[in-house]
């Protein structure tokens, strides 16, 4: 007893390393799954008998089949909840069944019907192709009377999107007195049952599949299309956001440095200006009368904004394109976009670069925190969504970690594909799949 027992770990152990190395991004599968005559199941009673009953026993002399009972069945599975599932089974066995004080060579074979039922607990979620699971169930052969075990046992499932096969070991433990202990064995090959609703699901999955494949050449030239500013009417187009504010004047009046609205109740001058902006109320924001070339601490087309964010010199520059102007609690706040590929969560260069500019700013101020949030289209379910908006941001959060931003100083959420920010047709989904870094001081 105690070699099978081993045995059958080692067999999990096994299964279960093979199967960390087969994660795919697959939905959980509520389908039924049938297989039609084809799951077989063997009973082996001449083992434990000879275990048992030492020389009184000569099972091991015996013929394979003068020791086993065999089985073929129909059998329908289906999983229930998380990594629970379930089967039925009936179908006809033909063989010996011995009891605990007869031996199996006095046994006649004969044929019995066969009643089955088991509940699976997979050690690996469905998103493993190869899911191993622990089993317990009840088994009953019957005759001219009812035969019950119930076996409980180690297993493995594989699972393809138009097949599933199953294979267990297990030991019965008899409950009726005519059968004794029993070693059992079972392989199935199951079919899955498509409703219209799934087929329909599916078809348009993959419609969505390959109209991502096709648009990501567009996707690529949209992204290097973002990062071009155009001008538009004195305004600056940036991530198809009109900006006219001035950000440093935005983050002074939070640190305190305006020198106030002149009694302007409405706040809505600085230094006298109507517009709310300094330098002769220049709708730009920019100093020099509004030219983006006369900026100071301005070089090779980009902007310092060390002094306004942190009372300090930075050396980190940063296009004005990498972020955008945002709120947190009425708050100014500055927020950096990273996008992704289809179905991804891995970094790109461009990502890199721009969490790199996020780093340098939460590094300079301990009073900053940045809060990393993911996002998805709306392809594939809810739950998958849900889990690779979490991994897009968990990679943001783990290289800002890597590169010394301590844990205590980020926040991470993850919204799956809610709050799209744009359609999510083959053109524009890709502008959902983001995650959005805003820096703002502690609460």
């Amino acid at each position: 007893m105690k070699k099978v027992l081993v045995c059958m770990a080692v067999c999990l152990v096994l299964a279960a390393k093979a199967a960390l190395a087969q994660e795919v991004e697959r939905e959980w599968d509520n389908r039924w799954f049938i297989s039609p005559l084809t799951k077989f199941q063997v009973q082996e009673f001449g083992m434990l008998e000879k275990n048992k009953h030492g020389y009184l026993s000569n099972a091991n002399e015996l013929p394979i089949m003068d020791k086993i009972n065999a089985s073929f069945a129909a059998s329908a599975y289906k999983n229930i909840a998380g990594r629970l599932s379930f089967s039925v089974d009936i179908g006809l066995s033909y063989g010996h069944v011995t009891s605990k004080e007869k031996l199996i060579a006095t046994t006649e074979a004969q044929t019995y019907n066969l009643l089955n039922a088991t509940l699976y607990y997979h050690l690996l979620s469905h998103r493993y192709r190869l899911q191993p699971f622990v089993s317990v169930g009840i088994n009953n052969l019957i005759n001219d009377s009812s035969y019950t075990s119930v076996p409980i046992g180690v297993g493995l499932k594989f699972n393809a999107k138009k097949i599933m096969i199953m294979g267990q070991a297990a030991y019965g433990y008899s409950v009726s007195k005519n059968i004794a202990n029993t070693l059992m064995y079972s392989v199935g090959m199951y079919l899955p049952i498509n409703n219209k609703k799934k087929k329909k699901a599916d078809k348009e999955k993959a419609a969505a599949a390959a109209a991502a494949d096709s648009a990501k050449k567009a996707q690529e030239e949209l992204l290097a299309k973002k990062t071009d500013t155009s001008k538009a009417n004195g305004q600056s187009i940036v991530n198809n956001f009109y900006i006219n504010v001035n950000v440093d004047s935005l983050l002074n009046a939070r640190a305190g440095n305006n020198n106030g609205s002149n009694g302007n109740p409405n706040g809505n001058g600085v230094n006298g200006n109507t517009n709310g902006f300094p330098n002769n109320g220049n709708p730009n924001g920019l100093p020099g009368n509004g030219n983006p070339n006369d900026w100071a601490g301005r070089e090779n087309g980009k902007a310092d904004y060390g002094d306004s964010l942190a009372g300090g010199k930075t050396g980190q520059a940063f296009d004005l394109i990498d972020f955008q102007v945002d709120t947190v609690n009425g708050k100014p706040a500055l927020k950096f976009i990273t996008y992704f590929y289809y179905k991804d969560y891995s970094l790109t260069s461009r990502a890199f670069g721009t969490i790199d500019k996020v780093i340098a700013q939460v590094k300079r101020d301990p009073k900053k925190v940045v809060e990393i949030k993911g996002y998805t289209d709306n392809v594939g379910s809810t739950e998958y969504n849900n889990y690779l908006s979490m991994r897009r941001a968990q990679m943001a959060f783990d290289y800002m970690n890597s590169r010394g931003v301590p844990a205590d100083r980020m926040i991470v959420s993850y919204y799956g594909k809610e709050y799209p920010v744009a359609e999510n047709t083959p053109a524009n989904a890709w502008l959902n799949r983001r995650v959005e870094l805003v820096i703002h001081d502690k609460d």
